[in-house]
């Protein structure tokens, strides 16, 4: 019960997010129609995804701990690859864009790593939830900002900001990780995760700030 409620739900709001988001944000693509009949197969699929997933913390717990990742990371891989559309390279230019498709990539990755290690799981679910939807959700902010304050050029741009963060944000992955793999620096690795993921959230801040202050505008 505790494994559902910290780690499924999140797990179901960036999986199904990402259909969404993916498509939008790096190919322009709006979402379709979730209820018309020609998707009452996607429908099916993605609720035998939702049992799968469930069922992937249930065979962890009763019967195989890696198997049961296993399942999860294949159900994410599944989500990514055939809802999400992952498998295209983004079509929107800029950074931005791409910063967002490889954090698609980070979110099953991730998952496959915890089933490598399922004694430090925790290192592969750092990759799933900081780089897959937590550095997602500042990009996906940030290009909604930048569009709706008037810089959409920027955004579709090549500001160094974005590669800058994610750099910092794979050194608060990295971590985070080595806390699970180095328990004798445990809170030396956490302080320099804090840190690294306190910057990010600084510079992400002083650079959108601006678009979110300014004007809403029709645009996206």
């Amino acid at each position: 019960g505790q494994d559902l409620v910290l780690q499924a739900y999140p797990l179901a709001l960036v999986l199904g997010a990402g259909v969404i988001v993916f498509p939008l944000m790096t190919g322009g693509e709006g979402p379709e129609d979730g209820f018309g009949r020609r998707d009452r197969g996607a429908l099916v699929a993605h609720a035998i995804g939702v049992l799968l997933l469930v069922m992937s913390f249930w065979l962890a717990i009763a019967i195989s701990l890696r198997a049961g990742l296993l399942l999860r990371a294949g159900v994410a891989l599944a989500v990514m690859l055939a809802a999400a559309r992952l498998w295209r390279a983004p079509r929107r230019p800029g950074w931005n864009a791409r910063l967002i498709h490889l954090c698609g990539w980070a979110e099953p990755v991730g998952l496959l790593l915890a089933a490598l290690w399922p004694q430090q799981q925790r290192a592969g679910q750092h990759v799933t939830f900081i780089g897959g939807f937590a550095l997602r959700a500042l990009a996906v902010a940030a290009q909604v900002s930048f569009g709706h304050g008037g810089r959409r050029e920027e955004i579709l741009g090549y500001p160094v900001m974005v590669p800058v963060l994610g750099g910092v944000a794979l050194v608060a992955i990295g971590a985070r990780m080595a806390m699970e793999f180095d328990p004798q620096r445990y809170f030396t690795w956490m302080q320099l995760a804090a840190v690294a993921w306190l910057v990010v959230l600084a510079l992400w801040t002083t650079w959108a700030l601006p678009a979110l202050r300014a004007t809403p505008r029709d645009s996206s």
